[in-house]
């Protein structure tokens, strides 16, 4: 749909490489929650950790650019040479997901990552992720990203409704979730399976938040556009029958006209 629409208004303005970056990360993120089904190894914590945040770079990444673009055009409006260009903007993001590949790859070089044997209260062996305590580092840094796009969505509040999207309200939506995740994992009492599901389940509403605010409600305006432009069923059949009555009312004028003259 976002490519079948990449010329229309609404979606050109929200910038189509980046609605592409933000699907992929989308798709991303649930592959990631199918990986979090499977028994823990070593190897798939890594992948775990790397496919939770190369989506998160993509998609809040992206928002994260543009909020940017849209701070910086209306904040320098006599400088237009100072807005941000698309290059410019993909380099940010893939630096984003650059930060957590060399965080991932300097752990790998130091066997910093682990699975571990745990217990529930009733005495049941389980496996979970041992990340090294720079893991921290990780997620402040996605918590900064956030921070600052909310910084900018404020300083942006005042601008015209068609110029700008709902980029916060996915901002805030994650927010929430990374919350709840890490006080979850953090209990180390709690089967790694109930965390995992209560991750999956939180994906997949932080991932409904993002298709509603970013794609759907796109579509929504683009319809009800059409809808406008286009009058309904209805009122043509008004127009058809109006016409049709005009026309049949000409035609029996020029009848009574034409009567007269012969009489």
């Amino acid at each position: 749909m976002t490519l079948y629409y990449k010329n229309h208004p609404i979606i050109k303005g929200g910038g189509v490489e980046f609605l592409i970056l933000i699907l992929i990360g989308v798709i991303i993120n649930i592959l990631n929650t199918v990986l979090l089904t499977f028994d823990k190894t070593t190897n798939l914590c890594y992948q775990i950790y790397l496919l939770s945040n190369t989506g998160f770079s993509f998609v809040f990444g992206s928002i994260f650019v543009k909020t940017y673009r849209i701070y910086k055009i209306f904040s320098n409006m006599k400088r237009m040479d100072l807005i941000l260009k698309s290059e410019v903007m993909i380099l940010i993001i893939i630096l984003i997901a650059l930060f957590h590949w060399v965080m991932a790859l300097e752990w790998y070089i130091f066997d910093g990552v682990s699975e571990k044997k745990d217990y529930t209260v009733d005495k049941k062996e389980f496996l979970r992720c041992q990340y090294p305590i720079s893991k921290n580092l990780s997620s402040l840094f996605n918590f900064v990203i956030l921070v600052i796009e909310f910084i900018l969505s404020y300083a942006v509040r005042n601008v015209e409704k068609k110029y700008k999207e709902a980029l916060a309200v996915p901002a805030y939506a994650y927010i929430l979730y990374m919350l709840l995740v890490n006080i979850m994992n953090n209990q180390n009492e709690v089967n790694v399976i109930i965390q995992d599901y209560f991750d999956i389940v939180g994906t997949i509403l932080n991932t409904l938040v993002i298709i509603y605010y970013l794609f759907i409600r796109k579509f929504i305006r683009i319809r009800k556009k059409k809808e406008y432009k286009s009058p309904s069923n209805v009122k043509m059949f008004v127009r058809w029958s109006r016409q049709l009555f005009l026309a049949e009312r000409f035609n029996y004028q020029q009848f009574n006209s034409s009567s007269s003259i012969d009489k």
